[in-house]
């Protein structure tokens, strides 16, 4: 092998060690970030789908995905179709009156 060989060689393998140490360093940060609480589920969704670079496919999965976490919705309210609330309140006060029979039996008194 000549000299020139192996610096195109060393050259190389210097290349890819300096590409695995950036790689490192960014993934030491992305785990100082989680650590920190800075990094979250849906701060990563929004960087997703922030991001210009992204396919649109993409930023509308993780918009979707977000979204719900992002913007409250409106409470939903089922009504049953058979008895609104003002009518099953009725009802109740009716079955506790009914509850509140007076007695009208005669009771037995004194003879006369």
């Amino acid at each position: 092998m000549t000299d020139q060989e192996k610096l195109a060689q060393a050259a190389d393998l210097l290349r890819l060690q300096s590409a695995k140490i950036r790689e490192l360093r960014a993934e030491v940060a992305r785990l100082n970030r989680v650590i920190e609480n800075s990094c979250d589920a849906l701060t990563i969704l929004q960087r997703i789908y922030s991001d210009p670079r992204n396919p649109p496919s993409l930023t509308m999965k993780a918009a979707g995905a977000a979204i719900g976490f992002e913007r409250s919705t409106r409470p939903s309210v089922t009504v049953s179709a058979g008895a609104s609330l003002y009518d099953m309140l009725e009802e109740r006060k009716r079955l506790e009156q009914a509850k509140q029979v007076i007695d009208v039996t005669p009771k037995p008194g004194p003879a006369a």
